[in-house]
């Protein structure tokens, strides 16, 4: 499968904007964008970005950032009242395509897992996004197992690919 991901160029930027603000002692900013699917199986429209409130992460020298269990709540709640699917999103400042740490390998297919739990017919992932690329695994309606994303295409004036 061939996944890709279709983003409002304004979600993206608010997107971009909250993951780059300083944290008083996490070295990195979460966030969720809002998801649903679409009749194509392969294809995954973005419809929003929630940030990570200051007071809802953890302080956790083994990892660049934590979120507590409200954070986490916050948005299996939204899957509950909104129907939309979550993506764990966070940002690595540096160009090319980023990768994730053995930590984010270690955790994010679990908290993705428990989205899937809540909501199985709906799209839930986790990406880590670059300056220039982004790298992906989600949990797709119908499949069984995790499916990595291919692209993304972030619909503005111009077309634009990462």
């Amino acid at each position: 499968m061939n996944l890709t991901l279709r983003i409002p160029q304004s979600v993206l930027c608010v997107a971009r904007q909250d993951l780059a603000r300083s944290h008083p002692f996490a070295y990195e900013r979460i966030g969720f964008f809002r998801c649903r699917p679409t009749v194509r199986p392969d294809l995954i429209v973005i419809t929003g970005y929630d940030a990570v409130p200051d007071e809802q992460y953890i302080e956790n020298s083994g990892a660049g950032a934590c979120i507590g269990r409200m954070a986490i709540q916050t948005a299996m709640q939204r899957i509950l009242t909104h129907k939309v699917g979550q993506i764990h999103v966070h940002q690595h400042g540096h160009r090319g395509v980023p990768s994730p740490s053995s930590t984010d390998s270690a955790n994010q297919p679990r908290l993705v897992s428990s989205f899937r739990n809540l909501g199985p017919q709906l799209p839930h992932g986790f990406i880590i996004l670059s300056n220039t690329h982004a790298w992906g695994e989600f949990a797709v309606p119908g499949r069984r197992r995790f499916e990595k994303l291919r692209s993304i295409s972030v619909v503005s004036a111009r077309l634009e690919f990462l």
